[in-house]
């Protein structure tokens, strides 16, 4: 089963360091389009975030943000409101429990494909 975040897959070579570094500080700062977070409020004041999987004429299905959790089809005829949201799915604050050197760890580990 797959998650919700990016496939890291020869990020290094789309990527500079720098971008890389910044995406994981600052993870709302520039979202792809493909991993952009929809909110859907329904017509029972549910509130459902998360990223659309897949659309129908009837219904949209969206995963959450949990990684590995099961997709949620809403109804389009439950859906009142629908927007784009502006905050990353990927949490702020990642780096804040690790060192200097963990960091520049992790960003290596990164950039060597995970080799």
């Amino acid at each position: 089963m797959a998650g919700i975040g990016p496939n890291l897959t020869g990020v290094a070579t789309r990527l500079k360091p720098e971008e890389i570094l910044e995406s994981i500080i600052l993870p709302s700062a520039e979202i792809a389009e493909k991993y952009v977070a929809t909110i859907l409020v329904t017509v029972d004041g549910r509130v459902v975030q998360g990223r659309v999987q897949s659309e129908t004429d009837e219904a949209v299905i969206v995963r959450g943000q949990e990684s590995f959790a099961e997709p949620q089809t809403i109804l389009k005829s439950d859906i009142e409101e629908r927007v784009l949201s502006k905050v990353s799915m990927m949490p702020k604050g990642n780096l804040n429990h690790l060192e200097r050197d963990e960091i520049l760890d992790l960003l290596s580990y990164i950039l060597s494909a995970g080799h």
